[in-house]
């Protein structure tokens, strides 16, 4: 169950941000208490993420599809949907002319598709909106804890004014290491350096910087300072700098990052109701990418299978030896083991020259591990895998 609400309720521990929206998942609380926050007035609850904002929305199959633009504009400006598969205002605006002109009324018309010929036709984020709208239960949401950032200040006053870059990166690397001693698991997501002038300037002279790998100030504030060094350069000051603010914004503590998979805390019977494909891409909406594996026309072990999304297509091609290992590796020259070894298959092919080639597969024990090796036409042994 999760609930949202225009001001912070304090309903639970677990809370996100969605626009001017605050959302509590109360999953982990007493039915009672869910009953209770159900019966406030001020929040909105749904059996899931999606239903939750249906209902703050105001979104059911039988209104009007205008409902949808608001709540439209609001989920592809979201952290949701990946900068690059955002559409802008103006192709928002044109996608529900298109519905318009089609002549859909009712968001339940929009039944007549199906996710993938939205995704097709409009791109992969009006397909993800497809689905949380008629599949709420199912469909992915990245939970992504609110966390108030609690940014780190320093300032300095020079005592005469600066006129020259060494003495500035001299003081601003001073000023570094003072802070990462301080506050030596700081980790930065993000820095803004202003420079406050001898006399009042028109332009505002400040830089910034953003990682997308987070750095801890207290093991890298030399990298942070090259960084810092390389904008500096590149500014020139009309009037000799009087005084320096640094603010360091700490990135998110990724350990409160919280993966949903299902809605039901027994996974054992949210894996009886969900295929791969599902899991696949709530796993996707994480950052984490899904294969399966599949066979393949080759009848080498090492081309015999390749690494598929389950989205895909498989080929029909029927599985090969039972007598493969799952853990295989690109084949390994080796010296012939000194041991007793199992026999399991023969293959043999020609290649492009006509010439033949063969290899003798056997289970061998040594250096205390069970290994798949073979025998080549020329008699020479490799090692490409480890038996089970």
């Amino acid at each position: 169950m999760f609930a949202l609400s225009l001001k912070e309720l304090y309903l639970s521990p677990h809370v996100m941000r969605f626009q001017n929206l605050w959302i509590y998942n109360l999953n982990h609380l007493h039915s009672s208490l869910q009953k209770k926050i159900k019966e406030n007035p001020q929040a909105r609850t749904g059996s899931s993420i999606w239903a939750a904002l249906h209902h703050h929305y105001g979104i059911h199959l039988f209104s009007p599809l205008k409902k949808l633009d608001n709540f439209s504009r609001d989920y592809f400006a979201s952290s949701q949907i990946e900068n690059s598969q955002k559409p802008s205002l103006k192709e928002i605006q044109n996608t529900f002319s298109i519905f318009a002109d089609l002549g859909l009324k009712k968001i339940e018309q929009l039944r007549y598709f199906t996710r993938e010929s939205i995704q097709k036709r409009f791109g992969k984020a009006w397909g993800k909106l497809w689905e949380g709208i008629f599949h709420p239960e199912e469909a992915p949401w990245i939970w992504e804890p609110f966390k108030k950032i609690i940014p780190l200040f320093w300032n300095f006053e020079f005592e005469s004014l600066c006129m020259n870059h060494e003495e500035l990166i001299q003081e601003i690397n001073s000023g570094l290491e003072k802070i990462a001693a301080e506050n030596p698991t700081f980790t930065l997501h993000s820095l803004k350096l202003q420079f406050i002038l001898s006399q009042p300037s028109d332009n505002s002279y400040e830089t910034e910087l953003s990682f997308t790998y987070f750095p801890k100030l207290q093991n890298e504030s030399q990298w942070i300072l090259k960084l810092l060094e390389e904008k500096i350069s590149n500014l020139q000051f009309p009037f000799p700098i009087w005084k320096l603010q640094l603010q360091l914004n700490p990135s998110e503590d990724r350990k409160n990052i919280q993966l949903f998979l299902f809605n039901t805390s027994k996974t054992s019977e949210a894996y009886k109701n969900k295929d791969l494909h599902a899991i696949a891409l709530k796993l996707k909406d994480q950052g984490f990418q899904v294969f399966e594996p599949a066979p393949t026309s080759s009848h080498l072990p090492e081309k015999s299978w390749k690494k598929i999304l389950p989205s895909e297509k498989k080929e029909e091609f029927s599985f090969h030896s039972i007598h493969r290992p799952l853990f295989q590796y690109s084949p390994q020259a080796i010296q012939k083991p000194d041991t007793r070894m199992k026999f399991t298959e023969r293959i043999t092919w020609f290649d492009e020259k006509g010439g033949r080639l063969q290899r003798d597969y056997f289970f061998a024990r040594y250096s205390k591990v069970w290994k798949w090796i073979f025998r080549d036409e020329k008699n020479q042994w490799f090692e490409q895998g480890i038996v089970e």
